[in-house]
């Protein structure tokens, strides 16, 4: 069966007043030609047909009018007259308003047709699955009929303030029932009332059998268990009542509702239910609502105060989930295996769904979300948009590295171009026993949290379950080798040539020199070869030791002398002439990046790049290539950006990145 389009399918009893819904089963038994009529209604004269019954409001996807012997797209706006079927395709929704202010919410891979008159409006479903919602049109009194929805197992008189599911398969039919209440009148003339967040599956059987009716079982909810553990880090919760926060079970432990947990800095914790995994993330908090179960799907609630949750449905059935947060309650809605991200801000909720898709909806707007795509919710409503990609998408081949330490979100290529939907696994071992994510994806890549450190696999997996493609990548710190170590050399005082092989920053010297007889300290002189007449650097010892910092001097050839001096300063008779030669060794394996650091800002203008690359590799900053020179050195300027992105390619085409995340710009003065 489809699943049931947006996020009407909120927790099923919320505290609103009880509103009653009519439900008249119409029993099929010897009747072929009353339900025929009934379905197709009276035929329509020209005036009842130029008259619009609804309006389409909005669509996704493939949204297809049925008109005479013509099947046209439909387009938001367009008017809906008597007769006509309308049918959503694959991954297609829709909603529409009756001109009586009823709205319908239609799901994907359903078909129905439109009924009656302004006055007695009337959807037959054939297939698939609605939502009707029928507005509240007086304060007090009695609630008339609004419109009705008919099935082949019967029809039901939607009463105004009502909200309620209504779904169609080949093997199952039922509804549930969101806001308000029903009476089932059954064969007979009995009576049943059912009320809001339970569910009416009817057993489907050939006309004329007798047992469409005499089939039908309500579903009730049953408590679902939610269990807490830690991931990392110590995690805190508190259960309903208490007045202190303790240490979360490290294992998985039953939580009860109103639950409160808060996750610190660089910790992580799991709550777990039937169908639902919501691992909350670092600088967290939230609590925990009630969680129901039936057979065609479980409910959750969950209030995020602050931070961000990681959502995994499983696949199998019609999930849905209330979120709470700064922007108020939104409705998240699942019928197939999906994988979502939900952040807190203050100024709203915000909903990315990695994998699979959700039907979304809050203060009466509704949307679907597929895998790219992006829910905000704001005090200004709910809006859907793409997701802008990463700073980083790894290409789909294998033993990757990432370095990297602020990288929250990675993107995984596909190895293929936007279009028809695929499954995607992502799992932390080669054999994906550990999933971070799976499901349905039609975009060219698929996001989902970067690790601090460890492995990455992915793989997509065709219609027939052959895999299509696959990558891997290791994720390391970024520990910016070379980036202010400085080696350090110890040059002696011997009349020959020493030679100073150094990488990265030129090395710090210590030059030692025998003692002199009666000198009270020594001077020591460097100058370049051949250029005798001035010393590039003099300094001033007491002993027999005397160090340069780092980088004082250069890469070239040199000539330096320690020459004694008495307590006046005089200069003694002594000293020999050394040789000195320092020389730049690029025998690295590995990128050193001197500039940007690992915590730097840019300066409003532009950025300094500077480092040095590993002999025979190729450098590229983005998708550019840098200059290197013959020793791998490279020196540059770049616009400000957030990150910066460096990718390292070997002669035997393996890659290795490097993410620089920078501050805010300086504001230039």
């Amino acid at each position: 069966m489809s699943p049931v389009t947006p996020a009407q399918q909120s927790h099923g009893r919320r505290a609103r007043p009880s509103l009653l819904l009519a439900l008249v089963l119409v029993a099929l038994v010897g009747a072929p030609l009353a339900w025929f009529l009934a379905t197709r209604g009276a035929p329509a004269t020209a005036s009842t047909k130029a008259a619009a019954l609804a309006h389409l409001l909005e669509r996704s996807g493939t949204v297809t009018l049925h008109r005479a012997a013509s099947a046209i797209a439909t387009e938001p706006g367009a008017a809906l007259l008597l007769g006509d079927v309308v049918s959503t395709g694959p991954g297609s929704t829709a909603r529409l308003r009756f001109v009586d202010g009823t709205e319908v919410l239609v799901s994907e891979n359903t078909r129905f047709r439109l009924e009656g008159s302004p006055g007695a409006l009337r959807l037959a479903l054939e297939a698939g699955s609605v939502v009707t919602r029928a507005p509240a049109r007086g304060a007090g009194g009695a609630k008339g009929p609004s419109l009705t929805v008919a099935t082949p197992r019967g029809s039901a008189s939607v009463i105004e303030g009502s909200e309620v599911v209504f779904e169609l398969s080949p093997e199952r039919a039922g509804l549930r029932v969101l806001l308000g209440e029903l009476m089932l009148v059954e064969e007979g003339g009995a009576q049943r009332r059912v009320v809001a967040g339970d569910a009416l599956d009817f057993t489907l059987g050939e006309p004329g059998d007798g047992g469409a009716a005499a089939r039908v079982e309500p579903a009730r909810s049953e408590p679902l268990e939610l269990r807490l553990s830690t991931l990392r880090g110590a995690p805190s919760m508190r259960t309903q009542g208490a007045e202190d926060f303790v240490p979360a079970p490290r294992e998985p432990t039953p939580v009860r509702e109103g639950t409160a947990v808060r996750v610190p800095s660089g910790a992580g914790a799991m709550l777990a239910g039937r169908s639902l995994r919501a691992q909350l993330a670092s600088r967290s908090e939230g609590s925990v609502g009630a969680a129901t179960g039936t057979p065609s799907g479980d409910t959750y609630a969950l209030a995020l105060r602050s931070g961000g949750v990681e959502l995994d449905f499983a696949e199998g059935g019609k999930h849905r989930l209330t979120l709470t947060g700064a922007g108020g309650a939104l409705e998240v809605a699942v019928g197939e295996e999906t994988s979502a991200a939900v952040t807190q801000r203050p100024g709203g909720t915000s909903l990315t769904v990695r994998a699979g898709q959700a039907q979304v909806s809050s203060g009466g707007q509704a949307h679907t979300v597929r895998a790219g795509e992006v829910a905000e919710l704001t005090a200004s409503g709910l809006t859907v948009q793409p997701r802008p990609a990463p700073t980083l998408v790894l290409p789909a081949r294998d033993h990757l590295r990432v370095y990297a330490n602020a990288l929250r979100e990675v993107g995984l290529s596909l190895g293929r171009e936007a279009g028809a939907a695929v499954r995607v696994e992502v799992a932390t071992d080669a054999s994906f026993r550990e999933p971070v994510l799976a499901g349905r994806v039609e975009t060219d890549h698929v996001v989902v949290p970067a690790p601090a450190r460890g492995d990455l696999h992915w793989r997509t997996l065709g219609a027939d379950g052959a895999e299509v493609s696959k990558g891997h990548a290791r994720f390391l710190p970024d520990r910016a080798r070379g980036e202010g170590a400085h080696p350090h050399a110890e040059i002696a005082e011997t009349g020959q040539r020493a030679a100073v092989y150094f990488q990265g920053a030129s090395p710090s010297l210590t030059f030692a020199y025998a003692a002199h007889p009666g000198a009270h300290g020594y001077r020591v002189r460097v100058y370049r070869e051949g250029a005798l007449g001035q010393p590039v650097l003099e300094r001033k010892a007491s002993g027999t030791r005397s160090t340069l910092e780092a980088g004082a001097l250069s890469e070239g050839r040199y000539l330096w002398h320690a020459v004694p001096v008495d307590t006046r300063g005089a200069e003694l008779a002594g000293g020999r002439m050394n040789r000195l030669e320092l020389s730049y060794d690029n025998a690295r394996r590995t990128l050193v990046l001197q500039r940007p650091r690992r915590v730097e800002r840019a300066d409003g203008r532009n950025i300094e790049v500077r480092g040095v690359a590993p002999l025979g590799m190729r450098l590229f900053l983005g998708e550019e290539p840098v200059a290197l020179d013959a020793k791998g050195r490279f020196s540059l300027r770049t616009a400000p950006v957030e990150a910066l992105v460096f990718r390292l390619v070997s002669a035997d085409g393996s890659e290795a990145y490097w993410v620089r995340s920078l501050g805010e710009p300086r504001r230039s003065r």
